[in-house]
């Protein structure tokens, strides 16, 4: 068992394997493994969890996908039997315990026990960090931290937030514009007022929809009607319905 965070892997359950078992041999130490990982315990307030929790701390993992410690097999070829035949009959005989749920584009590993294999003579010639750990389901050779980690999850959740970001920026936008269209609404209104009142005190008449919107540059008669009809709404002016010059202020 190894806990290295510093290297941003959490835990390590390390099995060495010198080519002397069979595949079911190994099958059965996996179940070993799945029975200890199962098992649980109370805690001081009564909440029951995982045993294993209570020696090793790892982080918490997303909802729905919280696997079981990493179980690192590696092959050191000193025994009769071939690393490749047995790994391949293994990664068969495991199936049921490291293979995750189908799940919008990846797959969920909630319980399971996530299994990598790879070879003593690979890890001196490439170390640790190289690209020399196949995990059980997957088709290729990965690093250790790809390995362990869930990237068709990674890439969805990535996904997800991109698009949780660009609905932000979008809605945003859309209260800034409506701002703006508020704030010039307020204004044409409050020259359309001052015009009324100009012409009122000039005229001695309130001026018509055509002179309106000449003054204030308007000139969608239908802007200056709704621009008007807001005005009455906000008991600034009256109109008269029916009346040419039909107008006066509140």
């Amino acid at each position: 068992m190894l806990t290295p965070p510093e290297g941003g892997v959490p835990l390590l359950f390390v099995e060495i394997d010198h080519c002397y078992g069979s595949a079911q041999v190994l099958a059965a130490k996996i179940d070993t493994y799945m029975r200890f990982c199962r098992r649980k315990v109370k805690d001081a307030d009564g909440m029951s969890g995982p045993m294993w929790r209570t020696r090793w701390w790892v982080p918490d993992g997303r909802h729905g996908d919280q696997p079981h410690p990493l179980l690192l097999l590696v092959f050191d070829r000193v025994g009769p039997r071939n690393p490749n035949t047995v790994i391949a009959r293994l990664a068969e005989l495991a199936r049921r315990h490291r293979q995750g749920t189908a799940h919008d584009g990846f797959h969920l590993y909630d319980g399971k026990l996530p299994v990598v294999v790879t070879g003593m003579k690979q890890l001196k010639e490439h170390g640790p960090a190289g690209a020399i750990f196949r995990r059980f389901g997957r088709p290729q050779n990965q690093t250790l931290l790809e390995a362990i980690g869930n990237p068709r999850r990674e890439a969805h959740d990535a996904r997800q937030w991109a698009e949780h970001e660009a609905r932000e920026r979008a809605y945003k936008e859309q209260l800034r514009r409506v701002a703006r269209e508020r704030a010039a609404g307020r204004e044409t209104r409050l020259r359309i007022l001052r015009c009324i009142r100009r012409h009122i005190a000039d005229h001695g008449e309130a001026p018509t929809m055509r002179q309106i919107g000449q003054a204030v540059g308007m000139r969608s008669r239908a802007s200056v009607h709704y621009q008007l009809v807001e005005l009455e709404a906000k008991c600034a002016i009256v109109r008269e319905p029916g009346q040419w010059r039909g107008i006066r202020l509140a």
